[in-house]
């Protein structure tokens, strides 16, 4: 596996390496991708996320203020910039990032957030799922980094 691939796949190419991709759809009315996302996803072909957002015409790709880009630039890389842009553009969204330095910054401004983990529980608890702990191996296995006390802790939150 290439190890940068590793470090920069987000929540978008995370699901779809072990093939629930379809859960952001099937849970979501609406699903906003920020353009500089998408191009960083097709970019990546043929990793996994790639074939999956180009087909998905349920995404609705949206630009993003590039003041407010550039602002959250700074501290975070430019996928999180762009996906806390969208999610300040929208307010009533539902951010998905697993990034720890975005998500510190999307709860200090009071964002609705998630992660994919978090896609995962609300996965099982809308039925799609019987339980999370076989994603969340699955996604160890792909390469997904998470530390064992976030994951232990989250599994004891959920329940599993």
């Amino acid at each position: 596996m290439n190890d940068s691939w590793s470090r920069t796949r987000g929540p978008l190419i995370a699901l779809a390496t072990i093939g629930r991709f379809s859960f952001l759809r099937e849970l979501a009315a609406e699903v906003l991708v920020p353009r500089g996302v998408q191009a960083e996803v097709l970019g990546g072909a043929p990793r996994p996320g790639a074939r999956e957002v180009a087909d998905a015409t349920w995404i609705r790709v949206v630009d993003v203020p590039g003041e407010l880009v550039a602002a959250f630039r700074l501290v975070v890389d430019q996928g999180e910039a762009e996906a806390l842009a969208v999610s300040r553009a929208y307010p009533d969204a539902l951010l998905v990032v697993d990034d720890q330095r975005a998500r510190r910054i999307a709860k200090e401004l009071g964002l609705r957030l998630t992660g994919t983990l978090g896609i995962l529980d609300l996965a099982k608890r809308e039925g799609l799922i019987p339980s999370v702990r076989p994603e969340v191996a699955r996604l160890r296995e792909s390469g997904f980094r998470i530390d064992d006390a976030l994951v232990n802790a989250f599994f004891l939150r959920i329940g599993e």
